[in-house]
């Protein structure tokens, strides 16, 4: 099975950017010929069958990053810049597929929420020492990790009716900015298990 390098190429920057590298851009390459080959021979043997060009594009979308990119979130800024769908089209696939795998989604989200308290921890002892316990830090987050934010808070309130909730500044695309108090920050660090409480 081959693809021709224009196409190689446009597949490559289109899945993984322009800067991607080409050892990772082969094996992206590789899967996707083979997933495109597959969905052909699904079709032609009649395994797979849409009733509509909305499911094709869905199940399509989902096997892109399934097989060819698992360890990405399509988020909707990536189906529209990147997959060339329509805004509102862009919103409506990345919502549906993060339903259909929200439990994987959110174990990462998790992971990645867990990291952004882990880098501000000691920063935030500090503060908590200095007595500036209401100290803001800044956390960026994917939007789904935002959700494991404020889930994460609700518990560490429940234990602490003195903290402060996380302020959202800004956000861009799928990303969120929030500023979350120092004080917070220890205990939510409590809350997701990062320290020896």
């Amino acid at each position: 099975m081959s693809i021709g390098d224009d196409d190689a190429r446009a597949v490559a920057k289109r899945l993984i950017g322009m800067n991607g590298n080409p050892d990772t851009a082969a094996d992206v390459i590789a899967a996707f010929a083979q997933l495109a080959v597959s969905e052909h021979v699904d079709w032609l043997l009649g395994r797979t069958r849409h009733r509509s060009l909305s499911e094709m594009q869905i199940d399509r979308i989902a096997a892109i990053f399934g097989q060819v990119l698992p360890t990405e979130v399509p988020t909707a800024t990536r189906l529209y810049n990147d997959l060339g769908l329509s805004h509102g089209q862009a919103i409506y696939v990345a919502r549906v597929l993060a339903d259909r795998q929200l439990s994987t989604w959110r174990e990462r989200a998790l992971k990645d929420l867990i990291k952004q308290i882990a880098a501000k921890l000691d920063k935030a002892r500090e503060n908590v020492g200095n007595d500036r316990g209401e100290a803001e830090l800044q956390l960026h987050l994917t939007k789904l990790a935002t959700r494991e934010l404020e889930a994460a808070f609700e518990q560490a309130f429940r234990d602490d009716e003195l903290i402060n909730p996380p302020k959202r500044q800004s956000s861009i695309g799928d990303l969120n900015f929030v500023a979350v108090a120092s004080a917070t920050v220890v205990a939510l660090a409590k809350t997701l298990g990062l320290t020896g409480d």
